[in-house]
């Protein structure tokens, strides 16, 4: 007698017996068209390549500097940081000087300074534009904002600034200052990254401010007057509060030095008009001189230690902002990468043509069902 043996299959076991025969069917019909996908992945390639090709290098501009945070102040500094309402060191925060950096405080101070591109010597703003126009990111609005909102009142292709007073600036030139800001720092959420970028190693500190356009000498130009301004506007308000304390102390002391001067004058001129000949009260009046004077000298010798104290803390507390490296001519071109061009245009290909065939036999498949 034959023995019977009943095989019972799960539902797990026809589910991926399903998918194995799926794939094997999606498969053979990828196979199939395998010329296709060749053919639409060779082209892709090709266009990204040509485009790789005909695209325009950039220059970038790279400036490399380092802030000397060292800080080497005392007690005595401290005591009288303290007495003025100022305590604590300063903490020069590499952040903050990027965040400086794209402020438009700080782009808009260089937009007025004069360089030469090309032979032409012109302001910032107008190499700038000329740039942007050239580039077709100037003044031109997409049909979709002339279908929304029609034509720009204040429109800005063509326009150039003719002059540097920000006091009489109307709402055209406003409106250019503001555009030129995006431009350079690109927009605050971070979606367009402007011509001017900035980083900082944070294992070393140093610093890169790089300006990338099309043409090298706005590229250093660029670079180099951003340097400036942050570097000046940093140092400036990273000393603010020292300065100021050194101000009131050194006027405090010019003011106590006048006074000693006018008090040895009278004394001088009060023994000339008595020739050594004094009555009892012109004793008395000397004695008051003398005194006067021995109290305003103990109070201006005070004051100039005091005066040296926030000298040295001003000196002390100001960064020191150095340069390692600034972008000369001729800059090295940056040129789209051949590699991932291929590389982007077999990703594409691929996603094209397979997706072509995979939606083609599941339109098939639902038609003959």
């Amino acid at each position: 007698m034959k023995t019977q043996h009943n095989t019972n299959y799960t539902e797990e076991d026809v589910s991926l017996k399903e998918v194995i025969l799926t794939i094997s069917d999606y498969t053979k019909e990828v196979w199939s068209r395998k010329f296709l996908v060749m053919f639409v992945t060779t082209i892709s390639v090709i266009g990204f390549v040509v485009v790789a090709f005909l695209t325009r290098p950039t220059f970038p501009g790279v400036l490399t500097f380092m802030v000397n945070e060292e800080d080497s102040s005392g007690s005595n500094i401290s005591g009288l940081l303290g007495q003025f309402g100022i305590g604590g060191s300063t903490e020069y925060n590499l952040d903050k000087i990027l965040e400086l950096s794209k402020s438009r405080r700080i782009s808009q101070n260089i937009l007025f300074d004069s360089i030469s591109v090309n032979g032409k010597a012109d302001m910032i703003a107008n190499h700038t534009i000329d740039y942007l126009e050239s580039e077709g990111e100037w003044g031109e609005l997409s049909l979709l904002y002339k279908l929304l909102y029609g034509d720009d009142p204040l429109p800005l292709k063509g326009f150039r600034f003719k002059q540097v007073d920000e006091s009489t600036f109307g709402a055209l030139e406003n409106k250019a200052l503001k555009a030129l800001h995006i431009k350079l720092a690109g927009t605050p959420d971070g979606g367009k990254i402007g011509i001017v970028t900035t980083d900082y190693s944070e294992d070393s500190g140093i610093m890169k401010l790089i300006a990338d356009t099309k043409r090298p000498e706005l590229s250093i130009g660029l670079s180099k007057h951003l340097y400036e301004e942050l570097s000046r506007y940093y140092i400036e308000k990273a000393t603010e509060k020292h300065k100021n304390t050194f101000d009131i102390v050194k006027l405090k002391s010019d003011s106590i030095a006048a006074a000693l001067n006018a008090a040895q004058y009278n004394l001088a001129s009060f023994n000339d008009k008595n020739q050594n000949i004094f009555r009892s009260k012109d004793k008395l009046t000397e004695q008051r001189y003398i005194i006067e004077i021995e109290k305003l000298m103990a109070m201006y010798a005070k004051t100039e230690e005091n005066l040296q104290i926030a000298d040295f803390t001003l000196k002390n507390k100001t960064p020191y902002i150095d340069v390692i490296d600034e972008p000369i001519l001729p800059l090295i071109a940056n040129r789209p990468s051949l590699v991932q061009a291929i590389i982007k245009g077999l990703l594409l290909g691929l996603f094209l043509s397979l997706g072509y065939i995979v939606f083609r036999k599941i339109l098939r498949d639902i038609m003959s069902a």
